[in-house]
């Protein structure tokens, strides 16, 4: 048996600037990886892909590698942390590989094989072709495949395109494939193409079961003679079944003249056994479970179930999916772009699932004393790191607080919230309720002097908030009254902003008057600062004298 130090890993990173993991090489393309790394007796091939641009197709073919790959020493390529696609079609996220008129993936006779979080896109006017394609022809013994997390996109004009096509004889081996959390479009292509095709012939007396595990995978497909799921079986004599299907929590739209799921049998009447259950088609069409049998089976609408049927297949809100499936927690723990699922209770069916909550939201009007920690205003799931809230109603001319706290997930699946305050944020709305802006950082340090002529003479110091969003402001609101009580809009004078730092402006006022003074930071909108400190009063005298100039001389 294997140990982790057996695997040797290195970097495919089309941009060439990833370091590899210590021991290993870096390239640029899967199949110059391959070529040079079909592993030893002593090592094991893992691919670690990045993105930024095309790795290119990947074909092993049988006796490619320099070992033989076992159940815990086997070939994989599979995605570095962060590296994941997005569970949308054609946004480009993630590790990508692309392929014309030939298969994306194409592994045959290969023992153990892993592939996970690709992105994988064909384009083909060659029939027959598949996104990820693994076939074992009885040139080995055994036969494990494992494709998961997956993002496989189809386009073309040929037919019998596949999104994930496993295919397999049992003369010799006993074959399992264990293809969960995948994605498939169906975009384009000739008649009877399907998202994903599991299929096994066998001939002869002796037969060998083949397995599939089939779970929480999402196929988008509504092409002509397309179906979503086919288990295909051939082949006659002997005894036994050969082809076993295990499938759960699976979601698939169909086009017209095939069903979301076909159990097809060409051979006798003792080739196959289907286990299906907690899956969702489209409609309640008996086609869509032609010769399968199941519990928990679901008919919905596809754009009841997903966000965008055609290219974002995340669930949405109310959707069927959620919390309907089945529990798979101890074969794997989360969803095709790497959310964790749940560790108890009901599954969410499909490939993508809601995260579970990660943070509450709160608010208040004033500042963090105002905040009703009672009622939280929404919600944050998952990692995320921003989010939009949209309805959240504002009145005119308010300030308001708002909240983050974090939510723990018990054992038994109930949410605890924390004490702690993750982020807090206040903003202001101006008279038609919408969001003021932000506010330039306040004055300092404001000061008077009464000086000749009538004039007072303040000062004042500005620092730009460092890190903030306010930017530097444009110029300076200066606001006097006989009153302390002075509201800023309309200031009595202004001053421009050049630089940080310490600034001065003489005002004149009518002789005798007590003033009180306040300044202001304006951005170009105008978007005001808080109001400084109110001070005074001040009284202006235009008939003091000027201040005495000293003079000084020599007396000797």
């Amino acid at each position: 048996m294997a140990t982790a130090t057996s695997y040797q890993r290195h970097a495919v990173d089309p941009t060439d600037t990833v370091d590899p993991p210590a021991g290993g090489n870096r390239y640029t393309t899967l199949a110059t990886w391959w070529a040079a790394n079909k592993g030893s007796s002593t090592v094991a091939a893992w691919a670690k892909c990045y993105g930024g641009g095309d790795m290119g197709a990947l074909t092993i073919t049988v006796g490619d590698a320099s070992y033989t790959p076992v159940e815990d020493y086997y070939t994989r390529v599979y995605t570095a942390d962060g590296e994941r696609h997005d569970g949308i079609k054609a946004s480009g996220v993630g590790a990508y590989l692309t392929s014309t008129d030939d298969n994306g993936i194409y592994v045959r006779d290969h023992p153990y094989f892993r592939v996970e979080g690709l992105r994988v896109s064909i384009t083909s006017a060659v029939n027959a072709k598949s996104g990820i394609f693994v076939l074992s022809l009885g040139s080995v013994d055994s036969h494990e495949a494992r494709i998961d997390g997956c993002l496989v996109e189809v386009n073309g004009t040929a037919q019998n395109l596949r999104g994930i096509r496993s295919y397999g004889t049992s003369y010799k081996q006993n074959e399992v494939r264990r293809l969960y959390n995948n994605i498939v479009y169906m975009v384009s292509g000739g008649n009877y193409s399907d998202g994903i095709h599991c299929s096994c012939e066998s001939y002869g007396a002796s037969r060998i079961e083949n397995t599939h595990y089939v779970y929480n995978n999402s196929v988008s497909n509504t092409l002509a003679y397309g179906a979503g799921f086919v288990f295909y079986t051939s082949g006659t004599g002997g005894s036994g079944r050969f082809l076993n299907i295990h499938s759960s929590n699976n979601i698939s739209s169909r086009g017209f003249g095939r069903p979301a799921y076909w159990a097809r049998n060409t051979g006798d009447t003792n080739t196959h056994a289907i286990v299906q259950d907690y899956c969702i088609s489209p409609d309640a069409s008996a086609d869509d479970w032609e010769t399968i049998d199941g519990s928990n089976l679901v008919n919905q609408t596809m754009a009841d179930v997903w966000e965008t049927p055609a290219a974002d297949l995340h669930l949405k809100t109310g959707s069927a999916a959620i919390d309907a499936g089945v529990n798979l927690y101890s074969t794997f723990q989360s969803d095709a772009v790497g959310t964790d699922r749940r560790a108890g209770a009901a599954w969410d069916m499909g490939a993508l699932t809601t995260a579970l909550v990660t943070y509450y939201l709160y608010r208040g009007t004033g500042g963090i004393s105002g905040v009703d920690f009672s009622t939280e205003v929404g919600s944050v799931s998952g990692p995320a790191s921003s989010k939009t809230f949209a309805g959240l109603v504002h009145v005119a001319s308010e300030r308001y607080t708002y909240v983050l706290r974090p939510v723990r997930t018990l054992s038994d699946e109930s949410l605890l919230v924390t004490p702690d305050m993750s982020c807090r944020v206040e903003f202001e709305t101006d008279g038609s309720g919408d969001w003021l802006g932000n506010r330039p950082g306040s004055v300092e340090g404001v000061s008077a002097e009464i000086i000749s002529g009538g004039q007072i003479r303040l000062r004042w110091r500005y620092r730009t908030p460092y890190g903030g969003p306010q930017g530097t402001p444009n110029d300076f609101g200066i606001y006097y009254s006989t009153s302390p009580n002075i509201t800023p809009g309309s200031p009595n004078a202004t001053e421009s902003y050049t630089a940080d730092g310490a600034y001065s402006k003489d005002i004149a006022l009518s002789d005798g008057v007590a003033y009180y003074f306040a300044i202001t930071a304006r951005d170009a909108t105008p978007v005001e600062s808080h109001i400084s400190d109110i001070i005074g009063p001040f009284i202006a005298d235009d008939t003091a004298p000027s201040a005495p100039t000293l003079l000084t001389s020599t007396t000797f």
